[in-house]
């Protein structure tokens, strides 16, 4: 072993400058002109075919209630 020898450790590179993220405004989402529709709120297709969906759902969910009080008999 030679004494005058340092002992060798692990080098490392020198850092890297950090340079700054250029500043952005954000997002304005559908706002900003990407996508999305040109007028605002539903359009009455949109309400309608809703209503439809609505309209379906209750007289399933009214013939499903019926269907199962008529399946058991002598139970009000």
């Amino acid at each position: 072993m030679n004494p005058t020898a340092a002992p060798a450790g692990p080098t490392t590179a020198p850092a890297a400058p950090v340079t700054p993220a250029p500043v952005t405004s954000p997002t304005r989402g559908v706002r900003g002109g990407i996508g999305g529709a040109s007028g605002a709120g539903p359009s009455g297709w949109d309400v309608g075919v809703g209503l439809a969906f609505v309209t379906g759902a209750s007289f399933a969910a009214g013939y499903a209630l019926r269907h199962r009080r008529r399946a058991r008999p002598g139970t009000r």
